[in-house]
């Protein structure tokens, strides 16, 4: 291997059986074939060039379609027969310009979790989603612009009303944003057979298998004073609550915490220095595209934020063993009768839990009454199950008496 810097996307390497981004094990893990991040780039250099390409042989009539009506919007229920040609959905696209996997080359090296390192997509401003459903929230989002996606060609004709939506939401985008919107690039769309999309991924992959590599939108680095005043509470609750993630360090822990959040009626996240990035490709996966919907912001000056929350209001409840009460009690109305505070719930990496410098600037510690058959070396719950007890009594808090049941 390259002496220059090359990243797993994870750290579970076990005698010759290495786990990628997708939670599975490729046996024979292909030692020395990571991707330096030279050789990333280039990658990332040669899908751009495509996709100019694209443009040059179909943007003319694109340019002038986007001055027009979009088109109509597919009914929920559209689906395709299983023997539609894909030209009949892509020939009317101008946004999507539909590709053989099989001529891919260099371009689909992005999707292999083993060689492509996702600190360095990170950087360049890309990530990797996995599965129809995050692929399919992903087209109805304009603000995540894809600019490839692998499919087998059974998924990409279930797929055909997302993406006529999602011609029409890039339409209109270009139109509001000008000729620098209008020149986006369309996405390239690599069909293929289970075999070509397992080939590409160094997986074996269902018949209904798609991946996408979409560009991500500026993470805000503002201070929360500008960040705060925004949230809205969730549909169904009277008062914002917060959750705040600690050097979470786990991608896992990360998108499953965001999907856990966007259940439970979480306003926002705030991530601290240390955190996973939300948008590695496993952090994606396990939130199920939740990780597109909770606006979320770094906490640069870590723990200073915590000051900032509680002058805007909020008040900080640590998930803490040493010194605390129980979730119940310490989340429940004021006996007094007056208006509960908005919440903010603190959690750590699972182990090193909350920080003390932390935990010391919270208004209190809470913590989850547990059976006695957890002992001294079973003491804690998984980050994200603890999480979920705790902002689920927070939901309960928060919901608006007159909110139907879900």
């Amino acid at each position: 291997m390259s002496e220059s810097k090359a990243t797993w996307c994870c750290d579970d390497v076990t005698e010759g059986t290495l786990h990628n981004g997708f939670g599975d094990a490729r046996v024979n893990g292909l030692a020395g074939s990571v991707q330096t991040d030279e050789e990333t780039d280039s990658c990332i250099a040669l899908l751009e060039a495509a996709r100019r390409k694209g443009r040059e042989q179909s943007r003319e009539a694109a340019a002038a379609e986007a001055s027009e009506a979009a088109l109509p919007p597919p009914a929920k229920d559209e689906q395709m027969p299983w023997d539609t040609p894909l030209s009949a959905i892509f020939d009317p696209l101008s946004a999507f310009t539909l590709r053989n996997a099989n001529d891919g080359g260099a371009e689909l090296k992005l999707y292999d979790a083993m060689t492509s390192p996702d600190r360095q997509l990170i950087k360049a401003g890309y990530f990797v989603a996995e599965g129809a459903l995050v692929v399919q929230q992903l087209l109805r989002l304009p603000e995540y612009r894809l600019v490839s996606v692998l499919s087998t060609e059974a998924q990409l004709r279930k797929l055909a009303p997302d993406l006529r939506g999602a011609e029409a939401a890039y339409r209109q985008a270009a139109v509001a944003g000008g000729d620098g919107a209008a020149a986006e690039p369309p996405c390239l769309v690599f069909a293929g057979s289970r075999a070509n999309v397992s080939s590409a991924t160094g997986f074996k992959h269902s018949a209904l298998s798609i991946l996408a590599i979409a560009r991500r939108p500026p993470t805000p680095h503002f201070p929360l004073a500008r960040w705060l005043p925004a949230l809205r509470p969730a549909a169904g609750t009277v008062r914002p609550s917060l959750l705040v993630l600690d050097a979470v360090i786990k991608p896992e822990n990360v998108g499953s915490l965001f999907r856990t959040a966007l259940a439970f009626g979480v306003a926002g996240v705030v991530l601290s220095p240390g955190c996973s990035d939300p948008l590695y490709r496993k952090a994606v996966r396990a939130s199920m595209g939740g990780c597109f919907k909770l606006p979320c912001v770094h906490a640069p000056k870590w723990p200073e934020e915590l000051h900032e929350l509680k002058a805007s209001g909020y008040r900080l409840l640590a998930l803490h063993l040493e010194g605390s009460t129980g979730h119940a009690t310490a989340i429940a109305p004021p006996p007094d009768g007056a208006p509960s505070p908005p919440l903010a719930i603190v959690v750590g990496a699972e182990y090193e839990g909350v920080g003390s410098k932390a935990a010391a600037i919270c208004d209190a510690r809470v913590r989850i009454p547990m059976s006695g058959a957890m002992d001294a070396t079973l003491d804690s719950l998984n980050v994200n199950v603890a999480a979920a007890i705790v902002l689920e009594r927070v939901f309960t808090l928060n919901r608006d008496p007159d909110a139907p049941d879900a």
